[in-house]
């Protein structure tokens, strides 16, 4: 449950096809199996956090979206995931305009903001043993943040 949890949250600006969903998570199980896992994880974190806040009111709004092909968080729920506000620092600092960060106070501003996000590495606890597709996944997400912090993704910009 919580894997899932962490790569809708992590990845919430798209709706999830169910199909892919599975095979990032089940890979080596059979279609069925896969989709029963995924239906019950869904319906299990449903249950779990069924509603939260709406992002420009306190009127309570299914967290997730759950349709026949589809699963994703809805993209009018109020939670805060620490990745996501790092990716807003980052591609603030990536889209504005300044001969560099360095002398761009708000620019290092906001990469402050983002290096103090950075405690830890990208879902550090959450392995799935021989599950290459999401470790891949991971891998290259930990990857990114781990440049993004050192520099070298906005060094000269």
């Amino acid at each position: 449950m919580q894997t899932l949890l962490a790569y809708l949250v992590t990845s919430s600006t798209v709706t999830h096809q169910r199909e892919t969903l599975m095979a990032l998570l089940w890979p080596d199980l059979p279609p069925a199996s896969a989709q029963t896992n995924l239906r019950q994880i869904v319906y299990q974190l449903r249950k779990t956090i069924p509603t939260v806040a709406s992002h420009d009111s306190d009127d309570r709004i299914p967290f997730l979206l759950s349709e026949q092909q589809t699963v994703g968080v809805n993209p009018l729920a109020r939670y805060f995931v620490d990745a996501i506000a790092f990716d807003v620092l980052a591609a603030f600092v990536h889209r504005h305009e300044h001969a560099s960060v360095a002398g761009c106070p708000l620019c290092r501003n906001r990469l402050e903001e983002a290096v103090a996000l950075y405690r830890r590495s990208f879902l550090a606890d959450f392995y799935l043993e021989d599950n290459n597709e999401f470790e891949d996944w991971a891998h290259g997400r930990r990857g990114a943040y781990r440049s993004q912090t050192t520099g070298r993704s906005h060094g000269n910009q």
